[in-house]
């Protein structure tokens, strides 16, 4: 068991994965604030979403080596989850081998079930995050992300004022999420080697 967790951190070492993607918003937001173009705001949002990405993989890599870990000493566990923190899907080819290919979920449907899954694991109770401000504002940092991502008008393609204040804000609320003030998955993560101190975000805005 001991190489499966290993190999398991190594895999997903933050400080290799993370730190790089959060000193592009670092900077991006500097040159935000030196010359508020539009292009720099367009930077911005796309780096905020690069690190939300990489953060909620991480954290359902997390996931599933624990999800391992339990069938490894219990023999129990739940296949759908495993199937969506493994974020594969299989259909038999003619040959009647499985044939895999990547289970492309709506990032909202994503994150939402990633952090209810993690709350799920650590007893922790994820309504009062779902209920909070900071979920609207991850709706609608998201629009902002497919509306630049896929502009059909140049008026689409300009970010306001009020949308970077909303990226900053579901940036706050997916740290806030993570790392509470008392989280009880820490010692968790700990008892598994994981060190959470380095999986948290560097930087509040």
């Amino acid at each position: 068991m001991d190489k499966i967790e290993d190999a398991f951190l190594s895999a997903i070492a933050p400080e290799t994965f993370l730190v790089p993607l959060r000193e592009d918003i670092d900077q991006c937001g500097a040159l935000l604030s030196k010359s508020d173009s539009q292009f720099a705001r367009r930077m911005f949002v796309r780096a905020n979403f690069a690190y939300f990405e990489a953060h909620l993989f991480l954290m359902r890599q997390i996931l599933l080596g624990l999800v391992v870990d339990t069938v490894a000493r219990t023999g129990t566990f739940e296949f759908s989850k495993l199937a969506m923190l493994h974020e594969d899907t299989y259909t038999p080819e003619l040959t009647g081998k499985l044939k895999s290919k990547p289970n492309y979920t709506p990032f909202l449907n994503n994150c939402a079930f990633t952090l209810r899954i993690w709350a799920e694991t650590f007893n922790v109770d994820p309504k009062p995050f779902f209920s909070d401000n900071g979920w609207r504002e991850m709706h609608n940092s998201v629009k902002v992300r497919h509306r630049i991502t896929h502009p059909k008008s140049a008026k689409e393609i300009k970010i306001q004022t009020s949308e970077i204040e909303s990226v900053k804000k579901a940036y706050r609320w997916l740290h806030e999420f993570y790392s509470a003030e008392t989280p009880p998955h820490r010692k968790t993560l700990t008892s598994h080697k994981i060190d959470y101190v380095s999986l948290d975000m560097l930087s509040l805005y």
